[in-house]
Parts: structure tokens; sequence; C-alpha cells
């Protein structure tokens, strides 16, 4: 489940320097928000996979 408490906040910074150097601008979006998982039974934990 997601709760979203405030609106996406989008902040533009054009002049960050590393991008910038590649033509481009920084766009950070940002909001609040909380998490749960409503039905826990349908995840597991696998101990035994390697990789």
């Amino acid at each position: 489940m997601l709760g979203v408490w405030s609106e996406v906040d989008i902040l533009v910074n054009p002049f960050d320097s590393a991008a910038y150097a590649r033509g481009g601008v920084l766009v950070r979006a940002m909001s609040t928000v909380g998490i749960a998982v409503r039905r826990p039974e349908a995840f597991v934990f696998a101990e035994d996979v390697t990789i």
C-alpha cells in the first residue's frame, strides 16, 4: 500500500555542473509517502539460491 502525504515537488537546477557539461539540466522530483505490505504472507525469503 502507498499513502501519499504531499504533492510531487519538482525542482529544476539548470546550473548543476555535471548536467551542464553534458548540455542538460538536473531535475529532481520528491514526494512524502508511507508504504506498508498488505499481505506479508505473499512474500518469501529464499536462502538456498546461489548466484
